[in-house]
């Protein structure tokens, strides 16, 4: 049986896209067997995990030209059950080039394609900006979660985002469907944050989720350590709150 693969997208970066991929991804596999794909040429969530890489997921995708190597060849195993395709720098040629090759927008699904019967989930790591990495994803993925802190140029910014999944499915008839809008590095303590949380409930279509995502400098420095929330403090409200939003996903994947 295929991989339920979802993508953590967002047009605009800092909204907590890598932090999500990673402790979602951590927390799902203790139950299921979960390959994490680093499609960000930031490779943030590479260098999160701290580990040393000599072939990435630019080899595999390639750029003007088919890649040199298969997607299992990259994989590395980060924790029991929980595997990873790094990111390098390299992937911004990959953004760059894959314009010029046929049926561009599959060379991603092609490299899953390869190892999806190996994992129950596939989680991507998605760059900020809506380039053919994020088209490739989008394609290659049946879900969808968009991460967004509560202020306005986020909250606005979702609409653009999803405009440019309708625009992806009318052009290649494949697109991921939303999963859901999750609020990330909040403090709805806040006046202005709970109206815009408020405005979000009003939206069903938006399908937001009922985990919230605290603000914490927790965070950061479990980062620093390459270890996941849950891992370095596990009584942090975030680490509770990535363990509940692990059992809203495969809910919401099951019914």
């Amino acid at each position: 049986m295929s991989a339920w693969t979802i993508a953590v997208a967002n047009h605009k970066g800092g909204v907590g896209k890598t932090t999500t991929t990673f402790n979602v991804g951590f927390e799902l596999s203790n139950t299921y067997n979960v390959l994490l794909i680093d499609l960000d040429p930031q490779a943030s969530l590479t260098k999160d995990t701290g580990i040393d890489i000599d072939k990435h997921i630019g080899n595999v995708l390639g750029t003007t030209s088919r890649g040199t190597i298969s997607m299992k060849d990259i994989i590395v195993e980060i924790r029991p059950n929980l595997q990873l395709a790094p990111s390098s720098a390299e992937l911004a040629a990959t953004d760059l080039s894959l314009i010029a090759r046929q049926n561009n927008e599959a060379i991603l699904l092609e490299a899953i394609n390869e190892v999806d019967t190996l994992f129950d989930l596939i989680i991507i790591d998605c760059p900020p900006g809506l380039g053919m990495l994020t088209v490739n994803a989008l394609y290659a993925s049946h879900s969808v979660l968009i991460p967004t802190q509560l202020d306005a140029r986020d909250i606005s910014g979702i609409a653009l985002f999803i405009d440019t999944m309708n625009e992806i499915q009318s052009s290649y008839g494949e697109c991921a469907t939303l999963l859901g809008i999750l609020p990330t590095i909040t403090d709805t303590r806040t006046k202005q944050e709970q109206t815009f949380l408020e405005a979000l409930r009003e939206r069903p279509d938006l399908k937001l989720f009922n985990t919230i995502i605290p603000r914490t400098v927790r965070v950061r420095e479990a980062r620093t350590q390459h270890l996941a929330i849950s891992e370095y403090e596990p009584t942090n409200p975030v680490s509770l709150a990535y363990q509940n939003l692990a059992k809203e996903i495969i809910d919401r994947g099951t019914n």
